[in-house]
């Protein structure tokens, strides 16, 4: 239930867990570059380093799978090329229904409840997955066309051809002034420039 003991580097739950649940998951807490690059490689590396306080690290198989919940909109990394997350929205229709939160909760957090979910996952023919393709995630792809970056759209939108830099980073500011966007400095416009090459 608490974000900042998944992140701990001495948090030694983690190891020979097949799902874990990260409560109110949050973009603050995986901005600051380590747990950022924690998180994903979470999700991607065949293995895992444990390292328990006072005692030898070991490393291990990583089977990890995640679910991670929360309140904010926009909690991971979206950009254009982000491969790693399903994200998806729910319905608000059970806000405020504690008896129905408190029923799931007593049949799915004990032993039986994690067999029944285990069952069901073990059930699914999964031969024909290929775990490369991501499914279709519409929630996903709104929030990547949301936070699409300000030089990115006027790129898109601007014919192809030779500039002079100062013209280009004056029609850059006309745009951003045009469309409500906040406007970078010329060295920030450069540099994400470069990013789109």
């Amino acid at each position: 239930s608490n974000q900042l003991q998944y992140f701990d580097k001495h948090d030694d739950t983690k190891a020979n867990k097949f799902l874990i649940k990260v409560e109110e998951i949050s973009k603050k807490s995986l901005d600051n570059g380590i747990n950022g690059e924690t998180f994903k490689s979470s999700i991607t590396s065949p293995t895992m380093t444990i390292n328990p306080k006072g005692k030898s690290a070991y490393t291990l198989k990583n089977c990890q799978h995640i679910i991670a919940t929360s309140n904010n909109a926009n909690s991971v990394d979206v950009s254009q090329k982000e491969r790693r997350y399903c994200i998806s929205v729910v319905s608000p229709k059970k806000i405020g229904d504690s008896y129905y939160w408190c029923k799931v909760r007593n049949d799915l957090f004990n032993p039986e409840g994690a067999l029944a979910v285990v069952n069901m996952l073990l059930a699914r023919d999964i031969s024909n997955i290929n775990i490369r393709i991501l499914p279709e995630n519409r929630y996903l792809e709104q929030l990547q066309e949301d936070t699409r970056d300000s030089v990115q759209k006027f790129i898109e939108q601007i014919e192809s051809g030779e500039y002079i830099a100062s013209v280009l980073y004056q029609q850059y500011k006309d745009y951003c002034t045009a469309e409500g966007l906040a406007i970078y400095t010329n060295t920030k416009f450069s540099t994400q420039l470069l990013y789109l090459t």
